[in-house]
């Protein structure tokens, strides 16, 4: 966001960002890959997406990107020109395949609106693409979440498009979980034959719908950074969500601080998977 956009007095959004790259630069494993769900930018302007490669230079060989609706689709594809996963032309939909998980982009953006449309090309193409594919475990991610999170003031109706969505990914078991974006707020469901989840804005928070709410409003308070991890935990691959804790200075302790001289011992019997005794 640059200086000019109205929240920029609200909170330093290059500030926020850095600090979630940082967070996973300084990861003792760094992620095989970083999701971006849309809304990368705010006015899709040029120079929005030159600060924006700036900042996530980083990790940029790890990015990949869908559009949201405050992206603009051609400005987008111009910016990330060296990403050759994004198509050339038309919806900015794609597939990456170079991981054990199969990742699926899909772009669920109108131009000009907020709302998101999956219409007949986008079905036909999500179609194509699973049909033809290696059934292997799938992450489909998009930025409209395709299922109501009950924030109305962002939900709009729905996306539109979501049942016809619904009914290809119910003929696709591999695809394990949908994520999302546009609400700035985590949330989770399962959704037909898979788990749906939306991750947080590391810039801003939107009211959580507990309850009606009248007058929806938006918080500056740090988000954590979702995180995804296929793992064999010895009965079999797993996907499994975790997080990062947001930037900032939090108290914090070590384990061995907690059980001191039984760490040894505590840690030893944790990693065999032994018996273990009350810690405590």
């Amino acid at each position: 966001m640059l200086p000019d956009d109205a929240m920029a007095g609200f909170v330093d959004t290059p500030a926020r960002l850095r600090e979630a790259v940082a967070a996973l630069v300084a990861l003792p494993a760094r992620p095989d890959v970083v999701l971006l769900t849309g809304d990368l930018v705010n006015r899709g302007r040029p120079e929005e997406y030159t600060l924006l490669r700036q900042v996530l230079a980083p990790i940029d060989d790890r990015v990949l990107v869908v559009p949201g609706n405050h992206d603009d689709r051609d400005a987008l594809r111009d910016a990330f020109a060296d990403h050759a996963y994004l198509p050339r032309a038309g919806h900015l939909s794609f597939v990456v395949d170079d991981h054990p998980l199969r990742l699926v982009g899909l772009d669920s953006t109108v131009a000009g609106r907020d709302d998101g449309v999956l219409d007949d090309e986008r079905i036909a193409w999500l179609e194509d693409a699973l049909d033809n594919g290696p059934a292997r475990p799938t992450i489909l991610f998009l930025h409209h979440p395709p299922a109501p999170t009950g924030m109305w003031w962002m939900d709009y109706g729905g996306l539109k498009g979501r049942g016809e969505l619904r009914g290809v990914v119910a003929q696709h078991p591999e695809v394990l979980r949908i994520v999302a974006g546009h609400v700035h707020r985590s949330t989770s469901t399962t959704w037909g034959t898979t788990v749906l989840s939306t991750a947080p804005s590391p810039f801003y928070a939107t009211s959580t719908p507990v309850g009606e709410v009248e007058v929806p409003r938006i918080t500056a308070v740090p988000a954590a950074i979702p995180v995804f991890r296929w793992d064999d935990n010895g009965d079999g691959d797993v996907l499994v969500a975790s997080e990062l804790d947001p930037p900032g200075d939090h108290p914090a302790m070590d384990f061995p601080d907690v059980f001191g001289d039984r760490w040894p011992d505590y840690a030893a019997r944790a990693r065999s998977g032994a018996e273990m005794p009350n810690a405590m």
